[in-house]
């Protein structure tokens, strides 16, 4: 595989040992624990339709208009996320907080995907317990 322009190969000996196996790594900018965190709380709030349909709200946000990863990067975290039990979106969103922010960013980006649905849910529950009883 020839690599494309604007691409770099990086190898870390750390990983690898030897340094025989490389890591593509595409030259896009680095991606902010802000910008995860509002886009998080806005799908969490406006997304409807579980987690596959944001995936492609979150997809055109982070490779199409910020460039912070290229396509390849986001297919392959999103087969991560979607090995992994729960909503792909909720586990999307834990990879990039954590890839922007570490540990912290991983538990703010998912906590406020997360919270609006979890607070829409106690929120009917409540309501029905009043209205029903």
């Amino acid at each position: 595989m020839e690599p494309r322009a604007g691409v770099r190969i990086a190898c870390d000996p750390a990983l690898f040992g030897n340094g025989s196996a490389f890591a593509w790594q595409g030259a896009m900018q680095r991606i902010s624990v802000g910008r995860v965190v509002r886009l998080a709380a806005w799908l969490g709030v406006a997304g409807f339709g579980g987690g596959y349909a944001v995936v492609g709200q979150i997809r055109d946000r982070v490779v199409d208009d910020w460039r912070a990863m290229s396509d390849d990067e986001f297919t392959e975290a999103l087969a991560i996320a979607q090995s992994l039990p729960g909503a792909s979106g909720a586990n999307l969103f834990t990879y990039l907080g954590f890839r922007s922010g570490g540990w912290r960013g991983a538990a703010l980006a998912t906590t406020l995907f997360l919270l609006p649905s979890a607070l829409l849910i106690v929120a009917f529950g409540v309501a029905y317990d009043r209205f029903t009883s």
